[in-house]
């Protein structure tokens, strides 16, 4: 069965623009036999860059898959494909942006406090044995870890955040240091508010149930929910992303797919 109500863009391999970036292959031919029309193009020049194939269906929604990008290269995106994008910027932003999403369900979540640069020594004070460091987006992924106790840690974690990222995007969330169990988040895909899980944990499913009755009325088409269990016993909400940039972590390929068929 086709699907020709929906198109997904791929970023393509930088060498090669008519072929789909190593990345992301796998995924792009697994929707292709699924029915899905998909296409790649060049996400380092939006504005002008060839979709291949072409885009035929001059009616199909389009959704993005791919790497993350700031609010300035999904304006771009926006601008070159219009009301056609299935998520606009601003219900990107929602869900791609720490600070816009954690004030609505914070009750659901790790305490934490946005600030930025200028005052992230002082507002660590708040915090008892330790604090977990990010930016607006993405923790550090190394070995180093995000959790620092002192002000010199701090400062290497910033520092490495800009080192492997290239800047720190948008300001500085500090969030309370949990005790979860190992190996217990889950990623839970939300499409036009309907749930999509890997996972039959009926607490787990609970907490997302929560996060949408919440953001429903905002009108988010696509996102991720990530939901972990406490050491407690208590289900916590890790993260909420935009799900056109989230990974299929814990998920199989064809189960996934599964849920990208349901966005037309």
């Amino acid at each position: 069965m086709n699907y020709p109500n929906i198109a997904i863009l791929y970023p393509c391999d930088p060498m090669h623009m008519r072929k789909v970036d190593e990345s992301y292959r796998d995924e792009f031919y697994a929707a292709q036999q699924a029915g899905l029309a998909v296409h790649c193009f060049d996400i380092e020049n939006i504005r002008n860059a060839m979709v291949y194939p072409a885009l035929l269906n001059d009616t199909a929604r389009i959704v993005y898959r791919g790497w993350m990008l700031t609010e300035q290269k999904y304006a771009q995106l926006e601008q070159r494909f219009g009301s056609r994008l299935l998520t606009s910027v601003g219900h990107y932003c929602m869900a791609h942006y720490f600070p816009r999403w954690y004030p609505l369900i914070s009750s659901l979540t790790i305490l934490s406090r946005i600030t930025d640069q200028e005052h992230v020594m002082h507002d660590i004070r708040d915090f008892t044995g330790g604090v977990f460091i990010k930016d607006y987006v993405k923790s550090l992924k190394t070995s180093r870890g995000s959790i620092a106790k002192t002000a010199q840690e701090v400062d290497e974690i910033l520092n490495a955040i800009k080192h492997y990222r290239g800047a720190i995007e948008g300001g500085i969330v500090l969030r309370a240091v949990v005790d979860l169990q190992p190996n217990s988040e889950t990623r839970f895909f939300v499409v036009n508010n309907t749930i999509f899980n890997p996972d039959i944990d009926k607490q787990k499913y609970h907490v997302v149930e929560q996060v949408v009755n919440v953001l429903a009325p905002h009108d988010l088409r696509f996102y991720s929910v990530d939901v972990a269990i406490k050491t407690d016993g208590m289900p916590l909400v890790i993260e909420i992303g935009d799900g056109q940039v989230s990974d299929h972590v814990g998920w199989a390929l064809a189960d996934f797919v599964q849920v990208l068929r349901h966005l037309g």
